[in-house]
């Protein structure tokens, strides 16, 4: 065999082998990019193989606005209807201990009636309210005393006391008064009792007498304290 018939046979061998190995290298990548795929697949979808089949479309329901809400209403023994504060059931200067309020007598037909025990506010769900009095520059939130019940009138005329009890006392006594419990569960502050009466009574100029509840034109669930001169209608 001459060298050209050498030459031709063995450059027709490496023509052969590199397509043989072009080939082998193409279906192995080609396997290769279908491992990967699927692994890819497997990774981003873990569970694509168990996907239940797709449940039907359930339309969404509108919610009702969040601002929507219950009106409240007060006790009408603690509710103002009467700009001349006539027809006032309770009868409560408010410079005393709240133990000193009381029904007028045509408003109590039951003698033994506890009607301080009356829920203040309906919903009785409302964890709390706030009363505002003139020339108080602090309002007054009630809490009901029982955690998980409704607010009571005594809850009511309670914190009205203590409210104007703690802002009688700053201006004049600081805090050297003294709270003690009497016997008939009412706080009184001892060698000071007349003086802070007198000085809430100096305040609110002689109009101490509970007047009722008005609710505010101004803030939503506020209520207005109205103070009267005189106990007697």
């Amino acid at each position: 065999m001459n060298n050209t018939s050498f030459s031709d046979s063995a450059n027709h061998r490496n023509h052969r082998d590199n397509d043989n190995h072009s080939s082998r290298f193409s279906v192995l990548m080609s396997q290769l990019e279908i491992s990967d795929t699927a692994q890819t697949s497997n990774v981003l979808n873990p569970h694509l193989s168990n996907l239940p089949p797709l449940l039907p479309v359930i339309p969404s329901i509108s919610l009702p606005p969040l601002s929507s809400h219950i009106p409240s209403q007060t006790h009408p023994l603690i509710t103002s209807t009467n700009a001349s504060y006539a027809n006032i059931p309770i009868l409560w200067n408010i410079s005393h201990p709240p133990s000193t309020a009381r029904l007028a007598p045509e408003f109590n037909s039951a003698p033994n009636w506890p009607w301080w025990r009356e829920v203040a506010i309906r919903p009785t769900t409302m964890p709390s309210m706030t009363i505002r009095l003139e020339r108080v520059e602090r309002p007054v939130v009630v809490f009901p005393a029982d955690i998980g019940h409704p607010i009571t009138i005594a809850d009511v005329l309670r914190a009205v006391y203590d409210t104007v009890r703690t802002m009688a006392m700053a201006p004049s006594l600081g805090d050297s008064a003294e709270l003690v419990l009497t016997p008939d569960n009412e706080y009184r502050e001892v060698g000071y009792a007349n003086d802070v009466s007198t000085e809430i009574q100096r305040h609110f100029q002689g109009r101490v007498w509970w007047g009722g509840l008005q609710e505010s034109l101004n803030e939503t669930d506020v209520w207005l304290l109205r103070l009267r001169g005189t106990g007697r209608r």
